[in-house]
């Protein structure tokens, strides 16, 4: 091979594996600790429920065409009553690499998937996260302002299901106690439901984003 192909082969190379996306993945021993997530910046974020005792996270993180991958982190605190992770995002510093004083746009694309205890208590926030929850059984409080929730709610579970939502649509198509009509949408609107006479508390809000409520 010729000499100048072989080193602009390499260098290119050298290119691409530096620009590659950042993934981040942790096992979280999670023993009943509350569990809290603030992932403000996040595109799509996935929870789905499994029988073991402890979180399984995947971040897969890609800042301006990963160019900005290692301006990412995420903090994370387990402790024995609490288990936190934080998304911080040095906008600051990617600015000021970029030459620009005022506020910029970015191509951010970070996306999470975990698979958590059954029973596990999760507080989750987000700006504009898309929000999918499979098979969760434990006490949760998840707020999003502008993405959507989408929960697969396990027929047996036994829960008390508050669900707000501003100028997004609700749909559902599980059957609660309360005296609704099994295939159900609503317009903008804050309800209380039971299922199986209820026992667990979870909390689904979002402003301008629907909601959807799913068999599983």
């Amino acid at each position: 091979m010729n000499k100048y192909i072989l080193t602009l082969t390499i260098l290119l190379g050298a290119v691409t594996l530096a620009h590659s996306q950042k993934t981040i993945e942790k096992k979280i021993k999670a023993d009943n600790q509350e569990t809290v997530m603030k992932f403000s910046f996040a595109d799509d974020i996935i929870l789905e429920a499994w029988n073991k005792n402890y979180i399984e996270l995947i971040v897969q993180v890609n800042i301006d065409d990963n160019q900005y991958n290692d301006y990412y982190s995420l903090e994370l605190d387990e402790g024995n009553e609490k288990i936190e992770m934080v998304e911080k995002v040095d906008f600051e510093s990617i600015k000021k690499l970029k030459g620009k004083k005022e506020l910029c746009n970015f191509n951010t694309t970070l996306n999470y998937k975990l698979k958590v205890p059954n029973n596990l208590n999760i507080k989750l926030e987000t700006i504009s996260g898309e929000i999918e929850l499979i098979g969760c059984q434990g006490e949760m409080s998840i707020k999003s302002i502008s993405g959507f929730i989408d929960y697969s709610i396990p027929q047996s579970h036994k829960a008390n299901i508050e669900l707000s939502t501003v100028t997004g649509d609700v749909y559902s198509n599980v059957k609660f106690d309360t005296k609704v009509a099994d295939k159900i949408s609503w317009v903008g609107t804050n309800q209380e439901l039971s299922l199986n006479g209820g026992n667990t508390e979870v909390e689904l809000k979002t402003i301008s984003g629907d909601i959807y409520l799913r068999k599983y």
